[in-house]
């Protein structure tokens, strides 16, 4: 079950990237709240609230650095690519410390 929130998290912090990459215009952090959910295939089910904030956006010279990296080497590319880079937010699953997302 604790692999599954972790993939969640995962998904939302692309989702974050995908929001802070074509929220350019905006200034000032914004924060969105949703409720993660998981199902087993054993149909059990567990639920958190889910905060993600955004507290900068990414320029598009940023993401397009990321897109090739991705596009030339794959995720271990990109994992390297995303070290050298400021966090643009995090997100936060229940009561958890936030992690921070690139």
């Amino acid at each position: 079950m604790r692999l599954r929130l972790k993939t969640v998290a995962g998904v939302l912090a692309w989702t974050v990237v995908a929001v802070a990459s074509a929220a350019n215009g905006q200034s000032g952090a914004e924060t969105f709240t949703a409720t993660a959910t998981v199902k087993t295939a054993g149909g059990a089910t567990a639920s958190t609230p889910a905060t993600i904030v955004i507290d900068r956006k990414m320029s598009q010279a940023e993401a397009d650095k990321l897109v090739a990296a991705f596009t030339s080497g794959g995720t271990e590319a990109l994992r390297k690519a995303l070290v050298s880079v400021a966090p643009t937010g995090s997100i936060r699953l229940g009561s958890s410390k936030p992690t921070a997302t690139h």
